[in-house]
C-alpha cells in the first residue's frame, strides 16, 4: 500500500487488519481505500461474504455491500430474494424486506401469489401488513 505510515498501519494492526485482507479486498475493489478497508474490518466483511455477494450481483458497489453487512444480510438471503423478484430488485429493498422480517420463503410464496408482476414494494407491502403467503390482495 502506498502513502502507509506509522499511524495507518498503527490503527490497522490494533483492528488486527492483515495485508492478506487488505490484499483481498483490494482484488475486489482496487481503489479501496484505508477508511474503508477499517470500516469492513470493524463489520466484520470477510472477503468470502464479498465474493458471494459478487457472485449474485457483479456490479454490486462497495456503498451496498457495506449496507446489507451492516444489517447482516446474507448472500444467500440476498440471492433468494432476487430468485424470487427478479434481478431487479435493489439492495434498499432486499434492506426493506428484511427489516420487516420477510423470510425467503414468505417473499417466494407471496411472489407466488401476487402473479408474475409482483414487485418488491408488493410484498413489502404485503409483509408490513402481516398478511400471510397465500393470502394475496
Amino acid at each position: 500500500m502506498v502513502g502507509l505510515n506509522v499511524e495507518s498501519l498503527s490503527s490497522l494492526a490494533a483492528m488486527g487488519v492483515s495485508p492478506d485482507y487488505v490484499r483481498e479486498m483490494r482484488e475486489s475493489f482496487p481503489d479501496m481505500g484505508l477508511g474503508e478497508i477499517q470500516s469492513w474490518s470493524a463489520l466484520g466483511i470477510k472477503p468470502g461474504y464479498v465474493e458471494e455477494l459478487r457472485d449474485v450481483d457483479p456490479d454490486i458497489s462497495m456503498s451496498d455491500i457495506q449496507g446489507l453487512a451492516a444489517l447482516g444480510i446474507s448472500a444467500s438471503y440476498f440471492e433468494d430474494v432476487r430468485e424470487a423478484l427478479g434481478d431487479g430488485v435493489t439492495v434498499a429493498e432486499t434492506q426493506s424486506l428484511a427489516a420487516v422480517g420477510a423470510s425467503p420463503d414468505y417473499i417466494e410464496e407471496m411472489a407466488e401469489a401476487l402473479g408474475t408482476a409482483a414487485s418488491a414494494a408488493d410484498v413489502l407491502r404485503a409483509a408490513a401488513r402481516g398478511d400471510k403467503a397465500g393470502d394475496g390482495e
